[in-house]
């Protein structure tokens, strides 16, 4: 079976990471509860979008 990876965003300033909630984007304090990007565009995009600051994306093992 092949590894496969995706990507997740954190709020760099409050710390939190962006989870899908009810079709709109909520937050979560831990790592394994994150929204799963397939794509590092979307990631990014989706944080520029939602987030008014710095953030960090992290490619993560599904």
């Amino acid at each position: 079976m092949a590894k496969t990876s995706a990507f997740i965003v954190q709020d760099a300033e409050s710390g939190l990471f962006l989870t899908p909630n009810e079709g709109d984007v909520g937050y979560t304090q831990w790592a394994h509860e994150a929204g799963r990007f397939d794509e590092l565009a979307e990631a990014v995009d989706t944080a520029q979008f939602v987030l008014s600051g710095q953030f960090f994306v992290t490619e993560v093992s599904q």
